[in-house]
């Protein structure tokens, strides 16, 4: 389980998402389910595909959902889609999202376009704007799609100001999840494996919390003593009081989103 933490899982851009089926509140709860998916949204036509490529180029073996619902003046998305299907399906997966049509019969022409013409391999997300149904439909639609990778959580790096505080030493953050976290001791740590560590404090980018956290694993290498942890709640359980957990994940979303928005926008003005 904790070398799953460290491997990294694909990433998913919805293309044009319209905001009230996908809003950032979805693609921030599917991060906690180990997802790792952003919007491009406000994309004109004559700059999509460039988009398009950036992202392909920057993220290899990225998912790529088009909402087929919006309308780009100069885009037909059949014909587009199905050429892009064409140059990269080998190495990326494509899928379209629309609104669930009330015909079954117009469900089944663009299903059968989609999956047999332009052959798409990511699945169709047909939403029905029940916010509660629709996050379910695009977990099993990830799911299926390979979105995690071999990665069930994903975590974040912490800079030279994050820190762990225990009871006996104070330890550099070196990265964290919502399960475990990472960090480097100045000196080699005294402890065994599940040795527990009550009212462990953590400082991470401006968020400070107090956990109780159990060494799962610990190694020297390159005159770093490392140590990973899993953070256990009171009652031994794994995992962070859920209101703690809430807030890490917003903070683990805001930074890695913040990162890939600027990675993308230095692509997109090149």
């Amino acid at each position: 389980m904790v070398e799953d933490v460290a491997i990294v899982g694909r990433k998913t851009f919805f293309i044009a998402p319209d905001g009230v089926l996908i809003p950032d509140s979805c693609l921030e709860r599917l991060m906690s389910h180990g997802y790792e998916a952003y919007g491009l949204s406000d994309i004109s036509a004559s700059m999509l595909k460039k988009k398009v490529e950036d992202v392909i180029r920057l993220f290899p073996g990225c998912i790529l959902f088009f909402n087929i619902d919006s309308t780009l003046a100069g885009i037909d998305w059949k014909s587009y889609i199905k050429d892009l299907c064409a140059r990269h399906r080998s190495s990326e997966k494509i899928g379209i999202v629309l609104k669930a049509l009330p015909s079954a019969a117009d469900s089944y022409q663009i299903e059968s376009y989609y999956q047999n013409d332009a052959r798409i391999n990511a699945g169709i997300l047909a939403l029905k704007g029940n916010a509660s149904e629709d996050f379910e439909r695009i977990l099993e639609t990830l799911a299926g799609a390979g979105g995690r990778g071999r990665r069930k959580i994903v975590r974040a790096d912490g800079n030279a100001g994050c820190s762990v505080v225990f009871p006996h030493a104070t330890a550099q953050l070196k990265d964290i999840s919502r399960a475990y976290f990472c960090c480097v001791f100045e000196e080699a740590l005294e402890a065994r494996v599940y040795d527990r560590f009550n009212r462990v404090d953590v400082h991470f980018n401006g968020l400070h919390f107090t956990s109780d956290a159990v060494l799962v694993m610990k190694h020297s290498r390159g005159g770093m003593n490392c140590g990973i942890f899993m953070f256990v709640k009171e009652d031994g359980s794994p995992e962070l009081e859920p209101a703690v957990k809430g807030q890490l994940n917003k903070k683990i979303y805001d930074m890695i989103s913040a990162e890939r928005k600027e990675a993308l926008e230095s692509a997109f003005t090149s």
